[in-house]
């Protein structure tokens, strides 16, 4: 059985509310790394960006947009060669959560 690639982004970030208290809408940026993982011997490690706009809809419940950027690379010499692998990804993604404050 193989394993589809896959990317993940983690790292730190900051998250700036526009109001005191909800609703209110913010915005957020995340600086980290970025993984291409085969699910075999091939992983690669890199930068990794993220910026999202959101609402907190209420009390603990937000809405946000996220647009993620990661450039994971490897080299590798095979006698006297070396050889480097690099993997551009970029993420669209949408979510609603509850904030635990």
């Amino acid at each position: 059985m193989t394993q589809a690639p896959s990317t993940a982004h983690c790292g730190a970030g900051s998250r700036y509310f526009f109001r005191k208290r909800a609703p209110s809408p913010f915005v957020e940026a995340v600086i980290g790394t970025a993984r291409w993982d085969d699910g075999g011997d091939n992983i690669l490690d890199g930068l990794g960006l993220a910026g999202s706009i959101g609402y907190e809809v209420r009390k603990h419940w937000m809405l946000k947009g996220t647009v993620g950027w990661g450039t994971p690379s490897a080299e590798a010499t095979i006698g006297d060669q070396i050889v480097t692998a690099e993997v551009t990804g970029l993420i669209f993604a949408f979510n609603a959560s509850y904030l635990w404050y």
